[in-house]
């Protein structure tokens, strides 16, 4: 089972793509913010974000979860309201179930 407050780290992760801004948003530590996200990762385990030193891309893995966490956290997410992005065209025949 997902806590939701793991996944509201990642879904704020994957909004500012770099874990300090995250870090800003949600008034935690980086610590904590990066233990949520390695949690998750581990728990599923996938890796949800290639690391790198000018930010944090997802990975395929975690453009999957990203539509399943809106839906999971009852929001939009921007990155999918573009039909050309690649997180909607992976989004054609998932089934929100794949996570459960």
């Amino acid at each position: 089972m997902v806590d939701i407050d793991k996944l509201e780290t990642f879904l704020q992760a994957t909004e500012t793509l770099y874990f300090s801004e995250t870090v800003k948003r949600l008034h935690l530590n980086q610590l904590t913010v990066s233990h949520h996200i390695k949690i998750l990762e581990k728990s599923m385990r996938v890796v949800l974000f290639t690391r790198t030193n000018t930010g944090l891309p997802l990975t395929e893995v975690g453009r999957l979860l990203l539509t399943w966490a809106c839906l999971v956290a009852n929001r939009a997410c921007p990155r999918l309201d573009d039909p050309t992005a690649p997180e909607q065209q992976l989004n054609s025949g998932f089934e929100k179930e794949t996570f459960l």
